[in-house]
């Protein structure tokens, strides 16, 4: 029969501390104090001796007593502080623009695109043709301000040549005038500079606007091999063809017509 075995060894001390019971009389007034819950005077803890216990309830009270008048200060600290005005405006929130990303279908992304294309055609081609009608403007103006330099108003050419009339090979040359005068051709010619002798030559009538500002030009080339200067005058790109016949000239026949358009194609005319 086994026989129970007294020691007089002392059991070792836990190395885990008590966790202490909420004291239940403590008063209403401070259980809003933690302090007062982790370290109760009242309730002894196994793992130390009483005397330190009571120690421990001594600043446990102390600490309490710091805290209350700690709080009443700050209550005395805070009730003298002014409470600061807010006006009206400082509390309106702030305007706020805030970008969100918006998915956009691919069908409708694609019909987007298209019509931004056309508009874009339909601006640069409006834009292409102000452009053209106005560079077209200026050039109008342009080469009308040439002409006014050059030919004056009216329209006049003036031309001295050689073309065997009253004797003109060995004196004087003969002087021709070109004008267009409320858009009718003439060609005034002056034998050998000779105004007695004057005779002048009636081209044709233009009717198309502003046809009073066309200029007039003569040149003096043989066109029929006779070895006697024709003159040729030459208005809006078309060419009137006068053959000179001895001491005159004269519109050429309907029969002359293909020899004398050659004889303009081979003189670059």
């Amino acid at each position: 029969m086994p026989i129970l075995e007294s020691t007089d060894k002392i059991a070792p001390r836990s190395i885990l501390r008590h966790r202490p019971i909420e004291d239940t009389a403590m008063s209403a007034s401070n259980n809003s104090d933690a302090s007062a819950n982790l370290f109760p005077s009242s309730v002894p803890r196994a793992s130390r001796p009483s005397g330190e216990v009571t120690k421990m309830g001594t600043m446990v009270a102390e600490w309490r007593q710091e805290d209350r008048k700690a709080a009443s200060g700050l209550d005395h600290q805070v009730a003298k502080t002014p409470t600061p005005r807010i006006s009206y405006g400082e509390l309106r929130p702030k305007q706020v623009t805030r970008v969100h990303r918006v998915f956009v279908p691919q069908k409708a992304h694609h019909l987007r695109s298209e019509r931004s294309f056309w508009l874009y055609l339909l601006l640069g081609m409006t834009a292409t043709l102000l452009l053209w009608m106005m560079l077209s403007a200026v050039g109008g103006w342009f080469s009308v301000w040439l002409d006014d330099l050059h030919y004056g108003r009216p329209r006049t050419f003036q031309v001295d040549a050689r073309v065997g009339h009253n004797n003109d090979q060995t004196g004087t040359p003969s002087h021709f005038i070109a004008i267009n005068l409320h858009q009718r051709i003439e060609v005034i010619e002056l034998p050998a500079g000779d105004a007695a002798k004057a005779r002048s030559f009636v081209g044709p009538e233009l009717y198309h606007t502003n046809d009073e500002l066309v200029p007039v030009e003569l040149r003096f080339v043989d066109l029929n091999k006779d070895h006697k200067l024709d003159m040729i005058v030459i208005y809006q790109q078309q060419r009137l063809v006068y053959l000179n016949d001895q001491q005159d000239f004269r519109l050429v026949r309907p029969d002359e017509q293909t020899a004398i358009a050659q004889a303009l194609r081979q003189s670059g005319l």
